[in-house]
């Protein structure tokens, strides 16, 4: 009886409406109507992490499945982490991967969503269908991974960049934009900046960079949570990081270290940080 379905239509129709707004309209929303109010609610009680993983031959068709998958509900993420198998640059032109995976996000994730990530020998994910973690150790097995997240909570800013450290941009050159991302009123408490790292340390310049990355976020962010890896464990000529800048399209590097930095904090605390995402 397709009257029985409108409710549930127009319901589903507001929520993916609702979900590109920030806190404040979020808010006002829950004010218009009880079904607006039960929408504003599902949407801040909702989980803040999806993830799925694909083992379909094409990396095209994988990354389309992963983001299916993960777009399901009403969700509106801000970081994303991807890892995929070395295997499928294999057989793959590296230019027509980075525009599958642009056009996979395209009209299911926002914009401004920032990404890294890495090849991998072995490929860990989530199903869920069954709710089990699915692991791909196989050398030669394709797998792509995806994990969505909303970083920060209710009421919440949000800035986010990620940095390539290549032959165009140095170790102080990133120190300094990260500095430079970050407000003053919240470096002072570290505990919300965390920073995600992946390395590619095939040269002698990218191990040193590593190297200096660390030392340096250690020192001048000490407080803040640091977490990262090896891409392919630097043993396969089809290595590569992956890195997307909010708001730009996605990038495949080599021989380079890739760094995403995140930090939250109530609105009030913003002191004018070069890119602001909306709030939870």
């Amino acid at each position: 009886n397709i009257s029985a379905r409108i409710p549930k239509m127009l319901s589903d129709a507001w929520m993916l409406v609702l979900r590109e707004v920030d806190t404040r309209s979020l808010a006002m929303s829950a004010c218009v109507s009880t079904s607006w109010r039960e929408c504003a609610l599902t949407l801040q009680l909702q989980p803040r992490w999806f993830s799925a993983i694909s083992t379909l031959p094409s990396f095209g068709d994988a990354c389309r499945d992963v983001v299916e998958k993960c777009t399901r509900h009403a969700f509106r993420p801000n970081v994303a982490f991807m890892f995929f198998s070395d295997s499928y640059l294999q057989n793959e032109d590296e230019d027509l991967c980075i525009e599958a995976l642009a056009n996979s996000f395209r009209g299911r994730v926002p914009p401004s969503v920032a990404m890294i990530g890495c090849t991998g020998m072995g490929i860990i994910g989530h199903d869920p269908t069954t709710g089990q973690p699915v692991e791909m150790e196989d050398d030669d097995s394709q797998a792509v991974s995806l994990g969505l997240a909303h970083v920060g909570s209710i009421g919440e800013q949000v800035v986010m960049d990620g940095f390539l450290l290549d032959k165009d941009e140095n170790l102080a050159a990133v120190m300094q934009a990260i500095h430079a991302m970050i407000p003053t009123t919240v470096a002072r408490d570290q505990r919300s900046i965390r920073f995600v790292v992946t390395a590619d340390v095939q040269s002698i310049k990218a191990q040193n960079d590593l190297c200096g990355l660390i030392s340096e976020l250690d020192r001048e962010f000490d407080d803040a949570e640091k977490t990262g890896g090896i891409a392919s464990a630097c043993v396969r000529k089809n290595t590569r990081l992956l890195l997307q800048r909010p708001g730009e399209k996605p990038i495949f590097a080599k021989k380079s270290v890739a760094v995403l930095c995140m930090a939250s904090f109530p609105a009030a605390a913003a002191s004018g940080p070069r890119r602001r995402l909306p709030p939870a």
